[in-house]
């Protein structure tokens, strides 16, 4: 490491950041490998000093990407702050800030991505993270003055969480590295999740996030690879964990990320799918569910049938549960807006597809809904066609063995993101 540099004021400081990267003979190895550690040493000595909000490390960050030197050796410096990382004694904010670029280099271009992983990335990331948790558990007991300390981490995890977060989200992430993935490491997301606005906790999103990536990921990797699905062992297990149940309703309803929408679908049809865990909402948590998929499925434009018979196959589960027979919740709009998907409305704006048809079709073969007056439910088809079975959870003395001896419907498709065109129904708005 380079020697401590002492600034009388942040001016200077700011132009010594400004002019550190330049050089005339950038191509040298050597000399890129001492400004890269010189200009990370330096600004992670002056966080809290002249660096002070996200602001001015967003504002070196984008110093240190665009240099010449960092564009000449990219792939060595991404591998570089990533052996930084795997430091156990080295200082939180040269940490942070490593993190911070790795994540804004990767938010700038997501082929970087790629690279982040090829050099161990989500082996690194783990290896943080769950060293922050632990510390971050150790420190919820401890009443001392660790307020700063804690504070710290949090914004590291916060950042890698983002970044693992994104690797999940467009990479394949291997059985190798999931296997990674310990009960702790779920377990203390799944404990620390709160109810709070996510404009004013980062980290608690962040985790959820993560969370949902990680499921995917696992869900992705069963298809051919026995391996336990840790996320939704875990939802089995430890059905306490109410304020998980509470964040997939909360973010489900404020979300527009079509991506994450899909993400929260894909748990959600595993809880309702197993018998384990269908039962884990509320009656009125079940109501909430019900109104949001309405208005989504009101929402969506011709081009989104993906995402809307996404939102079809969830829906088929959430309305099997026995307490809408009684109640007969939003009967009328669910049975005018699926009879339209079903191709079964005098108006047609617009074409429904067969697989659309058909989703909406066993989503209204549902007794309670099927039900009428003249008993007409005899024609509805049959709610087994087009299923598929969901993965079972493996390889575990507490795997759930006890699937819905029910045909469940098709898992939610492979995500892909889309556009949004909002109609001009009435329909219940989204929470802020």
């Amino acid at each position: 490491m380079e020697t401590d540099l002492i600034f009388p004021n942040g001016d200077e400081f700011w132009k010594y950041i400004e002019n550190t990267l330049s050089c005339e003979n950038f191509d040298d190895y050597h000399i890129a490998n001492r400004k890269l550690v010189t200009f990370i040493k330096t600004v992670a000595d002056h966080v809290q000093i002249y660096i002070t909000n996200d602001q001015d490390i967003y504002r070196c960050g984008v110093y240190l990407i665009n240099s010449p030197i960092y564009e000449a050796h990219r792939i060595f410096c991404i591998s570089k702050m990533l052996s930084f990382l795997n430091i156990d004694l080295l200082d939180q904010n040269f940490k942070l800030f490593v993190s911070y670029v790795l994540l804004l280099d990767c938010k700038n271009d997501a082929s970087i991505l790629q690279v982040v992983q090829d050099y161990q990335g989500f082996h690194v990331l783990y290896k943080n993270l769950h060293q922050n948790f632990e510390n971050l558990a150790i420190f919820s007991n401890d009443e001392g003055g660790e307020r700063q300390t804690i504070a710290v981490i949090k914004k590291i995890c916060t950042v890698q969480l983002d970044l693992m977060f994104q690797m999940c989200k467009y990479l394949s992430i291997s059985v190798e590295e999931l296997s990674l993935i310990d009960t702790f490491f779920v377990n203390y997301i799944f404990e620390s999740l709160v109810i709070i606005d996510a404009d004013e906790d980062v980290f608690n999103f962040a985790k959820f996030k993560v969370i949902l990536s990680i499921n995917e990921q696992f869900m992705i990797v069963s298809r051919e690879n026995k391996i336990e699905n840790k996320v939704f062992q875990t939802i089995a297990t430890h059905t306490t964990f109410r304020n998980f149940s509470e964040c997939l309703l909360v973010y489900f309803n404020r979300e527009e990320d079509r991506c994450l929408q899909i993400m929260i679908s894909k748990v959600l049809y595993l809880i309702f799918t197993n018998k384990t865990t269908s039962e884990l909402f509320y009656h009125n948590d079940l109501n909430v569910l019900v109104d949001v998929l309405l208005r989504e499925l009101t929402d969506l434009s011709e081009e989104e049938e993906s995402i809307r018979n996404t939102f079809l196959r969830v829906l088929y589960p959430i309305l099997k549960c026995s307490q809408f027979e009684n109640t007969l919740y939003k009967k009328d709009k669910l049975k005018s807006l699926l009879g339209y998907f079903a191709g079964q409305s005098e108006s047609k704006f617009w074409h429904q597809t067969e697989t659309t048809k058909r989703l909406a079709l066993r989503c209204l073969s549902i007794k309670w809904l099927a039900l009428e007056d003249d008993d007409s439910a005899s024609n509805s088809p049959s709610p087994t066609k087009d299923t598929l079975t969901v993965p079972e959870v493996n390889n575990s003395s507490t795997s759930i063995n006890s699937i819905s001896k029910r045909q469940p419907p098709p898992a939610p498709l492979p995500r892909k993101c889309f556009g949004r065109n909002n109609s001009n129904q009435h329909i219940p708005q989204r929470t802020r």
